[in-house]
């Protein structure tokens, strides 16, 4: 709230927000196994990657830039 407080009266026109994620595919993450038994998972060795990049500024979404990485 202080943020928003301090900078009120800003000129958002020249700013964009921005952000980057990674998702990693096949990623073994949780599991389930009958009570007693180990949980089995298996993961190739070089999984493929995804990177999205996005911002977003005053006039609405800026841009969405997706990366496949091997």
């Amino acid at each position: 709230m202080s943020f928003a407080y301090r900078h009120r009266n800003y000129d958002w026109d020249t700013v964009i927000f921005s952000d980057e994620c990674s998702f990693q595919l096949n990623q073994p993450g949780y599991g389930w196994a009958p009570k007693g038994q180990m949980i089995h998972q298996e993961c190739l060795a070089f999984e493929e990657k995804v990177q999205l990049w996005g911002a977003i500024g005053n006039a609405g979404k800026v841009c969405l830039v997706t990366l496949k990485e091997p």
